[in-house]
């Protein structure tokens, strides 16, 4: 029923850009996580994007496009001679981008794969179209994607991981509550050792330093999420209750500072970025 999608595209871990970031940009940490139906038919239900396996073209095309912006912020220089100040800036660009993202695709206003009742080409124009104005979208969901980041940072420090996956697509909104989403999810995990966990609950025991998030009242699309339907979220099976282990969502990357690996001078700068461009246009052929 659901996918962990990784939001920035695994294929993408190499780029030149994150090298400069080093340890700050963690491809499996939350921020770059969440789960996407896998059905299309709940995807369409839930409102969501559905991921079904890859990306379509302009979905790696943007992220490249993103990456290449990154490289002429007017920190880029700087964190590449590590200045800490500017990776900073550059880990502040690229955190927004990830969370308007992440926001969007659980609105189904991004898409990983094309949905039902769409061309493939009118779901790579509905990305293109939506990284030409993610800067205006972020600011108009503001509020909507504070709260979905807040939820997710709790459920996450709670160990609650299926919760902090989830929450983006499970979070309600104009149309749905969260007791619609957990009972269309219900109609497609029957036998599902999660489905089981779906119905609300009481109050969450045993949580030392949870706290319930501010609902801003000011959005009636978030205000039903509170009291127990709030703990159904936070009480999602753990992975444990699935036999395998869960991703690694909070350790630091291991690979060296970004002060420490950009020591090689521009000319290897250029050299990578020249490879990126060419792994980023190979890249989105193939996902097309």
């Amino acid at each position: 029923m659901f996918q962990i999608h990784h939001i920035l595209p695994q294929a993408l871990a190499g780029h030149f850009t994150l090298k400069v970031l080093g340890d700050r940009f963690n491809l499996n940490g939350i921020r770059n996580l969440m789960d996407l139906p896998s059905n299309e038919q709940a995807a369409r239900e839930l409102g969501s994007s559905p991921h079904t396996g890859g990306h379509l073209g302009s979905y790696s095309r943007i992220f490249c496009k993103f990456l290449g912006v990154l490289q002429s912020h007017p920190s880029f220089a700087a964190a590449q001679e590590g200045d800490s100040a500017a990776v900073d800036q550059l880990d502040a660009e690229l955190s927004s981008f990830l969370a308007a993202a992440k926001h969007a695709l659980s609105k189904g206003h991004l898409l990983a794969n094309t949905p039902l009742g769409m061309t493939k080409e009118d779901a790579n124009k509905r990305i293109e179209d939506w990284y030409v104005n993610w800067k205006t979208y972020a600011e108009e969901n503001r509020d909507s994607i504070k709260q979905m980041q807040d939820t997710v940072d709790q459920l996450h420090t709670a160990s609650q991981w299926e919760g902090a996956l989830r929450a983006p697509v499970l979070l309600p909104d104009s149309t749905l509550s969260l007791a619609d989403k957990l009972a269309i999810i219900g109609r497609y995990t029957r036998g599902s050792p999660i489905s089981q966990h779906f119905e609300a609950v009481g109050p969450v025991p045993h949580l030392p330093g949870f706290i319930h998030p501010v609902i801003d009242a000011r959005l009636p699309s978030l205000s039903s999420l509170s009291g127990t339907r709030f703990s159904a979220l936070a009480q999602l099976t753990p992975w444990r209750a699935l036999r395998r282990s869960p991703p690694i969502l909070s350790s630091p990357s291991t690979s060296p500072s970004a002060g420490s690996r950009m020591s090689q001078g521009s000319s290897s700068g250029e050299d990578a970025r020249g490879r990126d461009q060419s792994h980023c246009r190979r890249n989105a052929g193939r996902a097309a």
